[in-house]
This record gives C-alpha cells, structure tokens and sequence, in this order.
C-alpha cells in the first residue's frame, strides 16, 4: 500500500486525476498500509468467509497426501482457495471503473486482489488500458505457483520492481514484452530531524556505533542474522549499540530468543521499538552508522533507499532484488542469506573504517537524487502509458 499511495500522488502531482480504490483494511494491524493521502480513496466492504472457507480447507495439506490435493486446487485460479485476505466482491464489479481511463492493479503475489481483477478484466470497456504489479517475493514459494501466469495474462503492461523479478518471471514463461521495470521511490521527511534525539531517547553515547534493522521482524528479512552477527561486532567494539524497529504484529519474545543466546549485555546494547512513528524511523535512519537488512523477501526494499537519502551505507541480502540496484563495494555491500560470519564482517569492516563507509553512503545518496525519487518512478509510469 505504501508503493500504491506514493505512485499515486506522484501520478497526480503530474496533473493526472488518481482515485485509490482498496477495501477496508484495518490500517493499525498493517504497517505499509494507506495512510493519509492527498489522493481520493474509496473503499469497498469486506467479506472475510472466503478466507475462512480457505483455511478450513487448507488445513488438509497437514494430513498425509493433502500436500498433493493442496497443489491440485490451486491450479485453476478460480478457486477462492487462492484468497490469502478477505475477498471485496465490488471489486469484480465493472461498473465501479468505468469512468477510469486506466486501471492499475497494485497486487501481493496470489492475494484476493489477484481473483478479483482476473474476473474483472474480460467485463472492462475495451478502451480501458491496464496494467499489474504483481509484487511477488521470488524466493517464496507462492510466487512460484504457475496460476500466477494465468491471471496476470490479458493486462497491457506488467509492472515489475526490479530487473530481478522481470528475470524470474521470464524465466517462468511470461511473456518479456509486456514487462517493464518501474523501480521505485523514497521521499525526503519533510519536518526536522535530530538524529542525537534518538540517541538522547534510548541512551545511546553520542561516540558509540549504531547498528540498524528496519523492518519486519520475520526470518526471511534476516533479522535473526543481524542479531548472531552482532557478536562480531561486540567482540569488536563493545560499546555497539543494536536497534531493531519493527512491527508488533511479528512477536518480539522470538527475537529475544536469539538475543538470550548472547554471551553479551542485550540489556544494555540492544534497542527493540515497535510500531515506530515516521520521525522515530527517520531519527533512527539519520542516526546510525549502516542499516543492516539482508532480507531474502522483497519486492524492491525501500528501506534502503530511506538511509541512502541520510547518506548511510547499507548492508542487503546477494541473489535477491537488491543485486539489481545496489553496486557491491560502491553503494552498498551484499552478503549471502543466512551467511552471519560474512554479515558480521562486513559490519564489523564498515564500524571500523568510517571514511569508508561514509563514502559508500554518500554514493548511495547520489544514486537515491538520480535515479529514486517517486517523481522519477511517474515519469517511466507516464510514458509507459503514453
């Protein structure tokens, strides 16, 4: 929902006319949701027994041979059993975008919205041109469920985030002239920021290295990586200090698991913030040494353009999307997924040389101010809609 609100207001600060059609997400429980736009929204009342019929059936795949049966419904498409959200029936409904020149599909892998606009696209006038991000994270095995081919087919144009996802889904029979990669954005804060206030707030020396992960708190964004990582670091530079923003919603005690395992002060040395308001995040981003995210699950990972614009060097994860927009060495560094000794070197590198890292930041913002501003995302959306 982040992308979809951003693009859009880039879209209209261009001159063109954008509505947000969604349905009635409980925006608290979801932390890249809408939010305040400038944009008109409209939303659409939810029916949540689809996805409740779904898990109920789903609930097989633990038997023995359900698996197998699991994979067989899930072939056609057009079973409500590919709802991974509550279904929005008036999303299938044509007449609610019949005064649109152009229908944009921002999707998540094989969600609800994907049934919804398959159904939808044969009813739409045929002046109507349309177009799909499809938002897969290629290293999860819902991307790879060859029903994704079928209801992406009959769209103008398929939006990927990256050169990566365009390969994988070439590589999957897609066809590669409807594709086109968008990229995507970062915004500057517009307020103040004090990155000493952060330090200030959670006791942070002024002199003592910061360590950043931003993000969900889940396996596959690396978190636990960062967390054995520090270790290194510590052995290092004792006085390291470790934050972990992320969202409530992905269970801190698992974290703290990982974090008991230290031969190490945790107590001391760590910060763990959840649900984090904007000026948190940017405070935090403006004041710690790298932001450390070697997530294996991403569409893009704007994070990393978020510290670009504070000048900050990233650490991301190889043989992910970020291969495509972070130059190893120059903007940023990449380690293998779930390679901890080599994270912690790299950490431990970068703490120890800041004049490197300092430049390797100040590349990452050059490439932030000409390449990955949302303005720029809406001047290759525009012409591609011509």
């Amino acid at each position: 929902m982040l992308y979809t609100r951003c693009l859009a207001e880039a879209l209209a600060g261009k001159g063109h006319e954008v509505t947000i059609i969604t349905d009635e997400t409980d925006t608290r429980s979801d932390p890249g949701a809408l939010g305040e736009t400038t944009c008109p929204v409209r939303t659409f009342p939810r029916d949540t027994r689809p996805e409740a019929r779904a898990k109920r059936a789903l609930s097989i795949e633990g038997k023995r041979g359900g698996y197998r049966l699991g994979r067989w419904l899930f072939r056609s498409g057009r079973t409500r059993l590919m709802a991974r959200g509550p279904c929005c029936p008036e999303l299938e409904n044509p007449d609610n975008f019949r005064e649109f020149d152009a229908v944009i599909l921002m999707n998540s892998g094989s969600s609800a919205w994907t049934l919804h606009m398959a159904d939808l696209l044969p009813r739409l006038s045929p002046g109507t041109w349309t177009a799909a991000f499809p938002f897969v994270h290629p290293h999860e095995e819902v991307s790879r469920y060859p029903v994704l081919k079928r209801l992406h087919e009959g769209y103008h144009a398929i939006c990927t985030l990256t050169d990566f996802e365009q390969a994988f889904f070439s590589g999957r029979g897609w066809a590669q002239g409807d594709m086109h990669t968008m990229l995507a954005g970062s915004y500057p804060y517009p307020g103040e920021v004090d990155p000493s206030a952060f330090r200030q707030r959670h006791h942070i020396p002024a002199d003592a290295p910061l360590v950043l992960f931003l993000g969900r708190k889940i396996y596959n964004k690396g978190v636990t990586h960062v967390v054995e990582a520090m270790e290194q670091v510590w052995a290092e530079q004792p006085e390291a200090r470790l934050a972990l923003l992320g969202f409530s919603h992905n269970r801190p005690e698992w974290i703290q698991d990982y974090l008991d395992r230290s031969r190490f002060d945790v107590d001391r040395l760590v910060i763990q913030a959840d649900d984090v308001d904007t000026l948190e995040r940017e405070e935090a981003l403006a004041a710690c040494s790298l932001l450390a995210v070697p997530s294996i699950s991403d569409s893009f990972g704007m994070v990393y353009l978020d510290a670009w614009r504070h000048c900050k060097p990233v650490i991301a994860c190889s043989g992910s999307c970020c291969e495509t927009f972070i130059e190893h060495g120059e903007t940023g560094l990449l380690v293998g997924f779930d390679s901890v000794n080599a994270l912690g070197q790299e950490m431990v590198a970068l703490l120890a040389d800041p004049e490197a890292a300092g430049r390797i930041g100040a590349r990452g913002h050059v490439a932030w101010r000409e390449r990955y501003q949302w303005h720029q995302v809406a001047d290759r959306f525009e012409t591609l809609m011509g």
